[in-house]
Formats: structure tokens, C-alpha cells, sequence
């Protein structure tokens, strides 16, 4: 990742080139990797017969996303035109913003159902949020991104404060933490610690049972 000035972050992103691929629906050789695809606007920094590497330019957060590449190469490469039409409606889930928030006021979520993932699939989905989160979020500070198991959720989901007293399971961490120990511990508490200074309350996700999801912005 490459900063160029306040408000123009890029991106370097690395998919798998078979996986990349056929989603576009052929093969792509390094002649075009080289020579052709730079030309849609997305620097090919390296690539090799496993990997490829773009850097991506803020303008196009939608291919900073495996599926958002393959489209677009799909237009540019002739294969295929025209919009890609989504199934998006509302549905019953609740989210409920508590009073106590303070800063951080805003929240959207999404239920995204029939994924199958596997490990590759998982690495690339982290991947696209936190390049998300460091580009358009502005490494957190203005927002950040993530994702739950459905599963196991009981609705409706609120979004409210804690005290640095509060016990949590922290992504990554087995066994409880108060927030207090996971700011010291957490590698995303410590990166971005400064955009934790001088809270008194911590924004947190919490289900209807009230089992914390996410300390907000880092787990």
C-alpha cells in the first residue's frame, strides 16, 4: 500500500491467477498481463504463474474485490457488456443504534446469504476489507469493515458502548479480555491505538444476547 498525499490512498491487492482467471473465463497470458491489462488503469506490479499483483488506484474500490477485477477485465477483454443487476431488498434484521454512541454515529449492514466459502475464498474476503478500510475508510479513522457468521447471531443487533471494564472474546484470542487488556494486546488495537485516545466508552456490536461481536474500530 502506497500513500500518495492526504486523500489519495492506493492499493496493492494480490489474487490468485487461477482463481482470477476463471472467473474471467479464460486463461490470460503474461504477454496481456504486461503489455494489455495496465491499460485498463490498474498497474499489474507483479505476477508469476500462482499470483498477480495490482496496484489499484482509489477511484475503483470495486477491484480491490476478485469479483470486481473479473468483471472488469471481462468488459475490457471483450468477453462480456453491460450492468450487473444485484437481487437487493430489505429485510426484517434490526440493527439498533443505543444513545450512548457518541462518535462513530453511523452504521450499515448487509445479510449476504448462499456464500460458500474455503480458505482461499476467506483470505481474499479479509483481504478486500481491510483494503477497503484503508483506502475509502482512511485507514479506520472515517470507517471500517466486517463480517459475521449469521449462524450465529440472535437479532436484533445493537450497536452501543462499553467501559474498558467490559469482557470480550477478541477476534483472534481465546478466552475472555477486558477492552483495557485487548488495547494493549490486540495487534489492531496497538496499530491503530491512536484512534482510541481518550475515550471513556468503547463502541461495540453486541447481539440480542448480548455477546459482543466487535470492538469498534479494530476487532
Amino acid at each position: 500500500m502506497v500513500e500518495r498525499g492526504a486523500f489519495s490512498i492506493m492499493a496493492v491487492i494480490t489474487f490468485s491467477r487461477k482463481d482470477l482467471e476463471n472467473l474471467v473465463g479464460r486463461k490470460i497470458t503474461d504477454n496481456e498481463y504486461h503489455e494489455l491489462i495496465p491499460m485498463l488503469g490498474t498497474p499489474v506490479e507483479s505476477y508469476d504463474k500462482n499470483y498477480v499483483e495490482f496496484e489499484v488506484f482509489p477511484n475503483r474500490p470495486d477491484l480491490l474485490a476478485i469479483e470486481g477485477m473479473a468483471r472488469a477485465l471481462q468488459g475490457f477483454l471483450g468477453l462480456k457488456k453491460g450492468p450487473i443487476n444485484y437481487n437487493v431488498r430489505k429485510s426484517n434484521y434490526k440493527v439498533i443504534i443505543d444513545k450512548s454512541v457518541k462518535d462513530r454515529k453511523f452504521a450499515a449492514f448487509a445479510v449476504v446469504k448462499g456464500m460458500k466459502f474455503d480458505d482461499e475464498l476467506i483470505a481474499e474476503f479479509m483481504q478486500l476489507q481491510e483494503k477497503l478500510a484503508v483506502t475509502i475508510g482512511r485507514k479506520r479513522k472515517k470507517a471500517s469493515i466486517g463480517s459475521y457468521d449469521i449462524k450465529n447471531l440472535e437479532w436484533p443487533v445493537k450497536y452501543t458502548t462499553k467501559s474498558k471494564t467490559h469482557k470480550f472474546v477478541p477476534l483472534g484470542f481465546e478466552g475472555e479480555r477486558t477492552i483495557e487488556k485487548t488495547l494493549n494486546e490486540h495487534p489492531k488495537a496497538i496499530e491503530y491505538s491512536h484512534l482510541m485516545q481518550g475515550l471513556k466508552s468503547y463502541g461495540v456490536y453486541e447481539d440480542a444476547k448480548g455477546r459482543t461481536m466487535s470492538l469498534l474500530p479494530i476487532t
